[in-house]
């Protein structure tokens, strides 16, 4: 078994995945969304949270 916590952030198995609907206002919590509606958007695209994160200083990958 991999040390998660032992490896760099750099490391894959240490990334984290967000998927559009996890922020989606339209999605209910059975549908996957995993924030509060009232922090959530409207129809988030990938490209749109890779931005935020660039602005935010992190450094995301979108596949």
């Amino acid at each position: 078994m991999v040390d998660v916590k032992a490896k760099p952030f750099s490391d894959e198995k240490r990334w984290i995945v967000i998927y559009p609907t996890y922020l989606n206002s339209k999605k209910t919590t059975l549908q996957g969304r995993k924030i509060p509606k009232q922090l959530a958007v409207e129809n988030p695209t990938s490209a749109e949270i890779h931005d935020v994160l660039a602005a935010t200083g992190l450094n995301p990958i979108l596949e």
